[in-house]
């Protein structure tokens, strides 16, 4: 299985290729989930403010967070060239897709297993990040920057793989679904990056 990110035209559109015909359908929630998570770094920044820096290899970066010190950080104000047709979602262009990008990488990263699994907390982490996706998704939805038919797929789908993720599931699980378990025992981590690491679903 592989993600593919496209080109950003009205969204970050991730794109599963299975190697099955037949699509898991806990594996799609989780990447859908992944779309979600890419366009929901876009429109709380369409005028934020964020910090801009150049490392030591000549490669420009931004964050929410300044850099260490010396290295030139300047704050700045990103700004998007957004078309405001009313049949379409908003397009995201220039730095804040950049932004996004960058953004998702971050929350996407794998923080690594906790030493041990927290049931109680691995469910809370996964649950605080299905409804972090499902929240922001609803507001870039409202505000134009999620088509309807995506925002109403991907919210089913998270709403019922949040119905799978339970104590009881964690208490009882093996292989790769105690994995995934001991992943998201991890706080830095997100649902859709311990779904992917350990194929939860299968």
């Amino acid at each position: 299985m592989a993600i593919e990110v496209t080109e950003h035209t009205n969204q970050l559109v991730t794109k599963v290729v299975t190697k099955e015909n037949g699509e898991n359908v806990v594996k799609r929630i989780l990447f859908v989930g992944l779309m979600v998570v890419a366009t929901t770094v876009v429109a709380p920044t369409l005028s934020a403010e964020v910090y801009k820096w150049v490392d030591d290899n000549g490669k420009t970066h931004y964050g929410p967070r300044p850099a260490t010190a010396g290295n030139g950080t300047e704050k700045t104000r990103i700004k998007s060239q957004v078309n405001q047709k009313p049949a379409e979602t908003k397009k995201i262009d220039g730095e804040v897709a950049e932004f996004a990008d960058v953004m998702a990488r971050e929350i996407l990263r794998d923080n690594g297993d906790a030493e041990s699994v927290d049931c109680g907390r691995s469910v809370r982490n996964a649950h605080d990040s299905i409804d972090t996706m499902l929240s922001v998704g609803e507001r870039n939805y409202k505000t134009g920057y999620l088509a309807e038919a995506q925002y109403r797929e991907a919210s089913t789908k998270l709403r019922q793989i949040k119905t799978q993720i339970s104590v009881s599931e964690c208490q009882s699980a093996t292989g790769n679904t105690a994995g995934f378990y001991q992943c998201m025992t991890n706080n830095y981590n997100h649902v859709v990056t311990c779904g992917k690491k350990y194929d939860y679903g299968d």
